[in-house]
């Protein structure tokens, strides 16, 4: 399945889809946002997580984003991005 993902509204539109599931989810927001997820998250969290990565990162692009989904900042704490 191929799908176009133009925009940042259209990534969490279907990654909200009730027929794509967390780990379909997450293996588009990692592409779509080139960060990495280390630890398997509930599609809740994965939403919540990738809400607060667009705006905190992408909406007034520097050029520098974290690599991690997750990530707080651009310096990387491993707490920030570990599940508890």
């Amino acid at each position: 399945m191929q799908i176009q993902i133009n925009n940042y509204k259209e990534l969490l539109e279907f990654i909200k889809r009730k027929d794509i599931n967390s780990k379909q989810a997450t293996e588009i927001v990692c592409k779509a946002l080139r960060v990495i997820c280390v630890f398997e998250m509930t599609k809740e969290e994965l939403i919540l997580k990738t809400e607060n990565h667009i705006n905190t990162f992408c909406k007034n692009y520097t050029g520098e984003h974290p690599i991690f989904l997750g990530q707080l900042s651009l310096d990387i704490d491993i707490k920030e991005i570990y599940k508890s």
